[in-house]
């Protein structure tokens, strides 16, 4: 069998028509463009974003990340893994478009993206959406009431809810498997690929399923996403204003600390220096006194007795403002003892405003870091809900009828397909520039592997050079 001689017919309707016919003829140009896309573009994207999200997977594994919502981006990061790993060999179903040489593996790339990249692909993406909006809840009720979150958010009721959406999703887009037939014939010595709709996929039933997925897939999700995107954006907003203002009235109230620690030493040094000029004072007048006394005395004892009879009542009056001071110091340092007491009572207090301003913190970056991630999904979404076939001619831009042959179909879906790609490729960037744990987890593993492959290297050099003394010389007989 010749290569080239390979033809793909399918039916559609019951009215059989070359959709691919692999010759040397040229092509249109839009089909070059959506061509190269697939081939290039699509299949770069969707490696690319593979690894990511695998790298993604790994970190996010680790101990560290034990919380709920961490819980919730770890299965979100693989659904988006498997959503971009199956799509990979998609591309190579338009290579015969660029280099005009048909094979069989576009035959069995075809029949592999009927029967396993479609229906696996639309649950992960059902996953991912799902497991989203669950995101968007847990960090409003986390954000709104801390308690709810931490009593109904738990990491045994985050895997229930898990295992419940995989679950529903894997249910929910079974009907995927029944909607073509395919058979491959040869047909004088030419393979050909003959894929038919079911009766299901042309029955009422799969109409109103179809319309079911875009409702409960498409427009619920996303309109909840964006509803709760602005409420997250909201609180978060309010927080920062919140954390402002008490950062403000913290530095406000340190400086007043300072300012009123600063006035009372000044006070406390200047009652100490009015105490030690009462003293002095004090003394001076008790020795001019003395000196008065012993005068006296000399000049005549009446005069002596009188005189000290003056001075008894003013030295008792010395002695009660001495007591009086020493009085008042003691309770100074009695004041000063219950203030160092107050202050070691309130230093807890302190401690539990630190931590839950460390913890409204944590919850604020978080809650930003899923802000970004549902703004991205919303991005790759929004618009590739609109190139549904149904949704497509319900706009009215074609008709069911020329939908194959439509060029606005086919270019608008080649690019929302490749932005959606994008976007769940993207996720680990926003988790590496805007997680610091993210960013340290990462670091950890790659000096970990690093200090593998060293490790390696030596055991392996050190073998050669085992192998090398053990080897006999060449000019010695073995």
């Amino acid at each position: 069998m010749n290569a080239s001689d390979i033809i793909l017919v399918t039916s559609h309707n019951n009215k059989s028509y070359q959709t691919n016919t692999l010759s040397h003829k040229a092509s249109i140009d839009y089909q070059y463009i959506v061509a190269i896309a697939y081939v290039f573009i699509q299949t770069t994207i969707c490696s690319i974003g593979f690894i990511l999200n695998i790298i993604n997977f790994s970190v996010f594994i680790c101990k560290k990340f034990s919380a709920s919502a961490y819980i919730l981006m770890t299965v979100l990061s693989l659904a988006d893994a498997i959503t971009l790993g199956v799509r990979i060999p998609q591309g190579c179903i338009f290579l015969p478009h660029l280099n005009h040489h048909a094979t069989d593996a576009a035959i069995y790339i075809y029949m592999y993206s009927i029967y396993v990249e479609t229906p696996v692909s639309n649950m992960t993406e059902n996953i991912s959406a799902w497991l989203t909006v669950a995101l968007a809840i847990e960090r409003y009720v986390s954000m709104k009431h801390w308690s709810l979150s931490k009593r109904y958010f738990t990491r045994k009721t985050t895997r229930q809810l898990i295992a419940s959406i995989c679950i529903i999703a894997f249910i929910f887009n079974i009907p995927y498997f029944a909607i073509q037939r395919v058979s491959l014939k040869y047909v004088d010595g030419v393979l050909q690929l003959h894929s038919d709709l079911t009766s299901f996929s042309r029955s009422t039933y799969y109409a109103f399923y179809s319309w079911l997925r875009i409702v409960f897939v498409q427009i619920i999700p996303l309109c909840f996403l964006c509803v709760s995107n602005c409420l997250l954006f909201i609180l978060v907003s309010h927080h920062n204003r919140r954390f402002t203002n008490n950062k403000m009235n913290n530095n406000t109230n340190s400086k007043e600390n300072k300012l009123s620690g600063n006035t009372f030493g000044i006070s406390k040094t200047h009652k100490q220096r009015i105490q030690v000029d009462d003293t002095s004072q004090d003394s001076c007048t008790d020795a001019i006194n003395n000196f008065g006394e012993q005068k006296l005395i000399t000049e005549s004892n009446l005069q002596s007795i009188q005189e000290n009879e003056l001075t008894i009542p003013e030295k008792m009056v010395d002695r009660d403002e001495v007591q009086s001071t020493s009085r008042k110091n003691t309770h100074d340092n009695n004041d000063n003892d219950n203030n160092n007491n107050s202050s070691i009572k309130t230093k807890k207090p302190i401690l539990q405003d630190r931590s839950k301003q460390r913890r409204q913190n944590a919850q604020r970056k978080l809650t930003i870091l899923l802000i970004a991630v549902i703004l991205l999904f919303l991005i790759g979404q929004v618009p590739q809900s609109l190139a549904y076939v149904r949704v497509f001619t319900t706009l009215g831009v074609c008709s069911i009828d020329q939908i194959q042959t439509c060029v606005t179909y086919h270019l608008y879906r080649m690019i929302t397909i490749n932005l959606a790609q994008f976007a769940f490729a993207s996720t680990f960037f926003l988790y590496l520039f805007l997680n610091r744990d993210f960013r340290e987890t990462l670091r950890f593993i790659c000096c970990r592997l690093c200090q593998k492959c060293k490790i390696s290297e030596t055991n392996q050099r050190l073998l050669r050079e085992t192998n090398y003394l053990n080897e006999p010389p060449s000019n010695f007989p073995k």
